[in-house]
């Protein structure tokens, strides 16, 4: 046993490295990966090297928690993910009751830090914030006046609804259309004839990548004339084939950031080592993975409440995705910005002025 060396530090991840949305969990794992790595290279943690123990949840709640009692039972320290804010919440009690702190790069629902649970910690800006700033966006912004949405009837969907209709009320607006689907639903016809009916101004598409995909396309097929508007993107919505999707606007840190000297650095270290270029959910797993081995540095033992009082003492990390900061309840303190797509491309929002077929 001493020829081998001192037991190394084991960091859970979970994510779906299968199905629809497998490219957001694979960069979530290259960037833990990538991580580990690099402080690996640096002495570890304590002299203890840090071990990756990865599990897909092809995006199943049900999978998500089978995968982080298989973890718990290996010893994982921590466990990073998942995606999916339904995993998430699936995940949250079973971690609680290890005491194993669980930090999520991706699940944005509002409810997963209003629960009361001490070791849960979101990295990205929850849904209510990123949801304000959509909402001052639309209305102060673009003007628009009857806003829809299309959201999957998940956690992750319906939180998204009921957080933007809350957004809304602070300027006396309702939404004007809701309505959910179900994932890889194939097709939207009658929910589109619905909006053109309704002459909604502005559509939410609050589902993952491939379902807001395959609505826009078939809102430029319909021929309706709409702003798009999205919680978040990743790199698929810049892909050629895509239509639609010219002057969408949606929050983002990773893109917007992107130039910065740092980001800049992590991107030709991550191309390097897995031979393609960083998406959103790498560079916000890579925060979430530098945050958790800072805090694995300061805590004494690395592990348990130890460790989760380490994460909540995080000052100022300075990530590639912008500075972290986290509130009691676990909530990441983090500056929100607007982005759209226009000609291909990631621009800042006010790039976009002259491109909506609304009057800005």
């Amino acid at each position: 046993a001493a020829a081998r060396g001192p037991e190394p530090i084991r960091i859970g991840v979970i994510g779906p490295l299968s199905g629809s949305n497998k490219l957001s969990g694979l960069h979530q794992l290259n960037a833990a990966t990538l991580a580990a790595e690099e402080a690996n290279a640096a002495g570890g943690i304590g002299g203890r090297q840090i071990e990756i123990l990865a599990e897909d949840d092809q995006g199943n709640p049900g999978l998500s928690l089978l995968a982080a009692q298989r973890l718990i039972r290996q010893g994982a320290v921590a466990i990073l993910g998942p995606i999916n804010s339904s995993c998430t919440l699936e995940v949250m009690p079973v971690c609680a009751k290890a005491r194993v702190p669980l930090l999520t790069s991706s699940s944005t629902a509002t409810r997963i830090t209003s629960t009361g649970n001490r070791w849960v910690f979101r990295c990205i800006e929850s849904d209510f914030f990123r949801m304000a700033a959509l909402s001052e966006y639309l209305v102060d912004e673009l003007r628009v006046k009857r806003i829809g949405i299309l959201y999957e009837d998940d956690p992750f969907g319906r939180g998204l609804q009921r957080d933007l209709a809350r957004s809304l009320e602070r300027y006396g607006l309702k939404l004007a259309y809701e309505h959910s689907f179900t994932r890889d639903q194939p097709g939207f016809r009658e929910e589109l004839a619905r909006l053109a009916k309704d002459d909604i101004q502005a559509l939410g598409l609050f589902g993952i990548t491939p379902d807001n995909l395959r609505i826009a396309a078939q809102c430029q097929q319909a021929g309706l004339s709409i702003q798009l508007f999205s919680p978040d993107v990743n790199e698929r919505y810049l892909a050629a084939e895509n239509q639609g999707l010219e002057g969408l606007v949606a929050t983002d840190s990773f893109y917007l950031l992107r130039e910065k000297p740092a980001a800049m650095a992590f991107a030709g270290r991550y191309r390097t080592r897995f031979g393609m270029a960083p998406g959103p959910h790498a560079g916000r797993g890579y925060d979430a993975a530098g945050i958790l081995i800072q805090a694995l540095l300061r805590a004494s033992p690395p592990r348990g409440e130890a460790l989760r009082d380490a994460i909540f003492s995080t000052e100022n990390y300075p990530g590639v995705t912008g500075d972290f900061n986290f509130k009691s309840n676990g909530d990441v303190v983090k500056k929100i910005h607007i982005i759209g797509i226009l000609h291909g491309r990631f621009v800042p929002a006010d790039e976009l002025r002259g491109v909506s077929y609304l009057p800005l």
